[in-house]
């Protein structure tokens, strides 16, 4: 919990100086999104590759406004968010619980991305539940205690065992590719991973491989993993660019759904990666599991979990307060 601590901190003095901080000018000549790697954050890769934010600020006359994208994890995004850096960022719903409640609200969601489940596989033939994990057992998450992933951990130990520290000891923080690897190696690092696709179908390629539990049985059904966040004063001074980023996330999650090969493409050439077969996305993009949608679905468990743990301080009372207005669509959760 050391390490939960030291980044609340950090946001509760980096959220002041957002709250104290001026209001941006009107409609900027200038946005910068952030994304991570990963098919969970496909709709902004999307997005970037195929240059819809710029189509749809050209539809509402603002042409001119230069477009960056950064590429950094959750907590860079964070920290870029709250000084001003970045206007929108792109990570999971752990991250904006507590942004939100670091600022006091100033900083929110706009839209959700999507609802991917996450799921926790070992090559450990004894471990059929997560009651049969013990401490021979090494389990990747990509940040201890913070991550999605680490989180849900801790909600599936709450369940098992009333206790949502009991797997503490376990986590080992791993990137999903160096998890995946490290698994599939057979190394003494890891011998089980709460995982993520792509690297999920590598790994349950491998018949040492099995699935212990998923996202879906620990929160009873989809939940929204990762959404795009902004701050107040840019959403405030932007509405025409917000409106744009907005029509481009519905434009990629339309690409998405409607033709998954070409999306296989686009993700392959953002990632440089030419080892996967695209068909092999494609596959991945068509299961079902696989939500990518602007409505918010399921959020409270989880963080609702997060309040009663004590990892935020200020705790929601619906999930749309954890969005500006125009992420408050209709038939949210």
């Amino acid at each position: 919990m050391k390490t939960i601590g030291i980044i609340f901190g950090s946001l509760l003095t980096a959220a002041f100086m957002v709250v104290a901080s001026p209001v941006a000018r009107a409609e900027s000549d200038t946005v910068t999104l952030g994304h991570q790697p990963g098919l969970p954050h496909l709709v902004m890769i999307v997005m970037k590759q195929q240059q819809l934010v710029q189509k749809h600020l050209a539809e509402l006359g603002l042409g001119s406004t230069k477009v960056n994208w950064v590429v950094e994890n959750g907590g860079a995004q964070v920290d870029g968010l709250l000084s001003g850096r970045l206007d929108f960022g792109s990570f999971g719903v752990s991250n904006l619980a507590t942004i939100w409640s670091a600022s006091n609200g100033k900083v929110k969601a706009v839209a959700a991305e999507d609802a991917l489940p996450t799921v926790l596989v070992t090559t450990d033939s004894r471990v059929k539940t997560v009651k049969d994990l013990t401490s021979a057992d090494r389990i990747a998450v990509p940040t201890l205690g913070v991550s999605p992933q680490s989180i849900m951990l801790r909600i599936a130990s709450q369940q098992a065992f009333g206790d949502p520290s009991h797997f503490n000891t376990l986590e080992v923080q791993l990137s999903p590719a160096d998890a995946a690897v490290s698994l599939l190696s057979g190394s003494n690092t890891v011998n089980s991973h709460f995982s993520i696709q792509p690297f999920l179908t590598e790994e349950l390629a491998d018949p040492k491989v099995h699935v212990v539990t998923d996202s879906y049985h620990i929160l009873g059904g989809p939940a929204t993993s990762v959404v795009v966040v902004t701050y107040a004063g840019f959403y405030q001074a932007n509405p025409k660019i917000v409106q744009a980023v907005l029509a481009a996330e519905d434009d990629a999650i339309a690409l998405i759904h409607n033709d998954p090969a070409q999306v296989a493409q686009i993700y392959l050439a953002d990632a440089h990666d030419t080892k996967t077969p695209a068909a092999t996305i494609a596959k991945i993009l068509q299961d079902p599991q696989m939500i990518y949608s602007r409505t918010p679905q399921n959020m409270m468990k989880f963080v609702n979990f997060m309040s009663q743990s004590g990892m935020i301080k200020n705790h929601p009372t619906s999930w749309s307060d954890l969005f500006f207005p125009v992420g408050q669509v209709q038939g949210g959760s």
